[in-house]
């Protein structure tokens, strides 16, 4: 696994270097850039260089965010973004898709020198979304409890027609569903939205589950957090430092994502009941002390998944504790075994409102 980082060793004059090349290209294709969002720096295992970054740029009379990498051409290792355009491609495939999955294009594979080095430049191409993410627009609006329902049950509908179509995603959060509202309908109204998902880099197919092996977790981890679950006991001491951070984003991980379990679609259940939670509440349910590092960072999500017990909800959202205690169960046997259960529960609970 790789992460993406801030660049950490090229001088000053090379980041301009880089994104004028890689302007320059995209003009070639026919985009105008607009504005460079990040520029970042991707270390894999076997220490080969990526850089990635966000542009934003015209092309026929629409506004798209082109999310792209360089590589050196003798690398053949797969990043973060190969691993997400291959998922893209098989997914496109799936007419089931359509209205949940982010209409992506790709740009046209080519090369560039910078420094007398040659490297690919590839990536994928999407809509800009002006009004940005979930998680952006409820730190912007006051929402009343049925508006936040209508966006959470557009998300719902979203996981489920991946899971529909045989996937999982890996990495559900409000970061990762923009918002779009069509031109001829009233802003003001949540079920107006178009709610896309993006972000696949994680995904992988339901019948080809994989353990994640990026995270190593010694036995007395595992050890530990069974105890936990049968006994009630929350002994923090008693787990081992794990090695290294599971694939995904820590404040959504599902228990067996940190003991080194299958990814399931019941930790995709769990991450939406985190964000169902965080949507209604405002904040998360588990929460850390800020970190030295990753892998004690690492120690202290896995406590507050695997051990923590589910927070009570505000007494104005209490109706909904039944089924946040469910989506939240350490057990992933005992969660929804569907995210169609999970939508019958929250239309009931739209028609009750």
């Amino acid at each position: 696994m790789s992460t993406l980082q801030v660049i950490p060793f090229i001088s000053d004059n090379t980041v301009p270097l880089i994104l004028q090349r890689v302007d320059g290209e995209l003009t070639q294709q026919g985009y105008v850039p607009l504005k460079a969002r990040r520029l970042g720096y991707e270390a894999s295992a076997s220490d080969t260089p990526c850089y990635q970054g966000m542009t934003q740029a015209e092309y026929k009379n629409g506004v798209y965010m082109i999310k792209w990498q360089l590589q050196p051409l003798s690398t053949s290792a797969d990043s973060s973004l190969d691993v997400e355009m291959a998922h893209i491609k098989q997914l496109q495939r799936l007419s089931v898709l359509n209205q949940s999955l982010m209409p992506y294009q790709f740009i046209k594979v080519s090369t560039i020198q910078i420094q007398d080095e040659w490297w690919q430049l590839s990536g994928l191409v999407m809509p800009y979304f002006e009004q940005g993410s979930i998680k952006d627009y409820l730190v912007t609006q006051s929402l009343t409890e049925l508006q936040k329902l209508q966006l959470i049950l557009s998300v719902a509908k979203s996981i489920a027609s991946l899971h529909q179509a045989g996937w999982i995603h890996g990495d559900i959060k409000p970061s990762n569903f923009l918002m779009a509202m069509p031109k001829h309908k009233r802003p003001d109204a949540a079920s107006d939205w178009q709610v896309v998902m993006i972000d696949l880099a994680y995904a992988q197919a339901i019948d080809r589950p994989l353990f994640d092996d990026s995270s190593v977790i010694n036995n007395s981890l595992n050890n530990s957090v069974n105890n936990s679950l049968n006994n009630s006991v929350n002994d923090k001491a008693a787990l081992s430092v794990m090695q290294n951070h599971p694939r995904g984003t820590a404040a959504y991980l599902a228990p067996e994502c940190w003991q080194g379990q299958p990814v399931s679609v019941q930790s995709d259940v769990y991450a939406f009941g985190i964000m169902l939670y965080e949507m209604l509440v405002g904040s998360r349910p588990f929460t850390v002390a800020k970190a030295q590092d990753l892998r004690h960072s690492s120690r202290l999500w896995a406590v507050a998944h695997c051990q923590t017990p589910v927070p009570l909800l505000p007494s104005q959202y209490q109706h909904w504790q039944s089924l946040i205690d469910r989506l939240l169960t350490k057990h992933s046997q005992q969660r929804p075994n569907s995210m169609d259960c999970v939508i019958e529960v929250l239309e009931q609970a739209q028609h009750a409102l």
